[in-house]
């Protein structure tokens, strides 16, 4: 193999290897973001059950106002982490098409050097071919001479 062709391989392996563990990366933020989505909306079922006046109870318009508030901003948290979550899945879709990009470059510089390979062994069993071939005709021609 030559050292162009080993030092390309050497460089496709290592942008597979890079892509691979920048998608393990945003699979993980990915995950992440996924879980504090639930958390957030699972926070806010919560906080909604415990809403002031339910069950008939009275409650201070005051309290009422401040939940309401409240449920507002969760509301907004919740907006902002559904297009951070959003964000976070473009991205790793990104990086996967990139990893399967780099799979694919890898499998052709391996498939160019297998046929290289098999070109020049190809090449090497023709010229031991003609060795032994002009060996036998040199020797046949000396044991003609001889024999004469």
């Amino acid at each position: 193999m030559t050292q162009t062709l080993q030092t390309l391989l050497e460089l496709a392996e290592r942008e597979r290897d890079l892509a691979a563990a920048r998608l393990a990366e945003s699979e993980q933020a990915l995950r992440a973001q996924r879980q504090q989505w639930e958390q957030l909306q699972v926070y806010r079922g919560d906080y909604l059950r415990r809403a002031p006046g339910q069950g008939g109870q009275a409650a201070p318009i005051q309290m009422l106002h401040h939940h309401q508030a409240f449920m507002l901003r969760l509301d907004q948290a919740l907006n902002h982490q559904q297009r951070v979550l959003k964000t976070a899945g473009v991205e790793a879709e990104q990086r996967r098409q990139t990893l399967l990009h780099r799979d694919t470059r890898l499998a052709a510089v391996r498939k160019l050097l297998q046929r290289r390979e098999q070109s020049a062994a190809l090449a090497a069993g023709r010229a031991e071919q003609r060795q032994t071939d002009e060996a036998a005709l040199q020797r046949h021609w000396h044991r003609r001479a001889v024999s004469s």
